[in-house]
């Protein structure tokens, strides 16, 4: 089955059409000398046929060339392409970076991607478009998690971990690099790696205000033991749903580190994932205790309640996660099914109204309403 990045990748080119120069369009733009040799892609909609060259412009051959760059990037023609676009708009890179910022900061990521990768292939040889790539698939996958798309949210995160990898293997990194990948790391519980990326910040970053944030997370992550090998291998195991095998490693960690409050985290999301919702709610439960109260410990714990009828006390959960995230449509979605379990449809429905409102493809919420 293609990938999502793949499927979006086939539709782009699907819409692609080549023709050459008419001739009263020859000629060269400043320096720049047009190859009437080259054929210049388009995108059209619709069937390719019916398609009228007196509506062809330099715009439309700039945006099919920005398609092909971002989805073709290893194009025969990819540098021509380049060069002619950047002859044509020089502003270009910084038009399309505030464009693909903005629409990442407003949950557009279908058209933020397009736009990061289009700036890598304008830029194939420079880190700041792959950070910035880094950076959009990290926000996207964290987008997904926190509404309750764990498999996407997943694929996501690779893709995130593959472009900091990146960008981190550089010659000489960006050290704004380090800082960003050092919280991707920590917020996918991949402590080593992130150890590793705070230290080098510290060595080569300039911001004293990030520096002091992230000493102490690294003392958080030294005090905890969260670069233990069983922790990472229950994490890991979790993650290739060999849940039974992750609660084995997380058990031997607890015995040697009781209080660390990850750890009773990841036993109670495997005991979860495994249908043990009693198990798992005492393991969350614990959790919090031992100073683990955040939303998402607060939602594993009503999942669990959900699902052992518990529902005055899911609500209790729910409510106090929200407190902390009031936008989190994970936990505005299970207020809905909560209020559904209670007989109470009407409530149910403003919060799937709610969700809509942060993301109107929310698939769960519209199921919910049309029931």
């Amino acid at each position: 089955m293609p990938s999502p990045l793949e499927e979006k990748k086939q539709q782009v080119l699907d819409t692609i059409l080549y023709i050459s120069i008419p001739e009263d369009m020859e000629g060269s733009f400043g320096d720049f000398p047009l190859d009437p040799r080259k054929m210049l892609p388009i995108e059209v909609t619709g069937d390719h046929e019916p398609w009228n060259i007196d509506e062809l412009s330099w715009e439309m051959i700039v945006a099919g060339m920005l398609k092909i760059l971002a989805y073709q990037p290893d194009h025969e023609d990819a540098g021509y392409y380049r060069a002619f676009v950047l002859a044509i708009k020089p502003e270009l890179i910084a038009e399309l970076t505030e464009t693909a910022i903005f629409k990442a900061n407003n949950g557009d990521f279908e058209l933020s991607e397009e736009i990061f990768l289009a700036l890598l292939g304008l830029q194939p040889s420079q880190q700041r478009p792959i950070l910035n790539l880094a950076l959009h698939y990290d926000k996207r996958s964290e987008s997904l998690k926190n509404a309750g798309n764990e498999s996407l949210a997943q694929f996501y995160e690779e893709q995130a971990f593959h472009w900091y990898k990146d960008v981190l293997d550089a010659d000489e990194p960006l050290e704004e690099a380090y800082l960003y990948a050092g919280y991707f790391f920590v917020r996918i519980q991949n402590y080593g790696r992130a150890l590793g990326s705070f230290e080098s910040y510290l060595e080569l970053g300039s911001d004293p205000e990030h520096k002091e944030n992230i000493k102490k997370v690294i003392q958080t992550i030294k005090d905890q033991n969260l670069t233990d090998a069983q922790f990472k291998e229950a994490y890991d195991f979790i993650l290739l749903s060999r849940e039974t095998e992750a609660i084995e490693k997380i058990n031997g960690f607890l015995t040697v580190h009781p209080e660390v409050w990850n750890g009773w985290f990841l036993k109670g999301w495997a005991q979860r994932r495994l249908g043990s919702f009693a198990l798992a709610l005492d393991s969350f439960k614990t959790c919090i205790e031992k100073g683990g109260e955040n939303p998402d410990t607060l939602n594993e714990v009503a999942i669990c309640q959900i699902e052992l009828e518990q529902f005055s006390d899911a609500l209790t959960s729910l409510y106090k996660a929200l407190t902390f995230e009031p936008e989190n449509i994970k936990i505005i979605s299970n207020l809905g099914i909560v209020h559904l379990k209670l007989g109470e449809p009407e409530k149910a429905k403003g919060f799937f109204e709610t969700v809509l409102e942060f993301d109107p493809e929310d698939p769960l919420a519209l199921e919910f309403l049309e029931k």
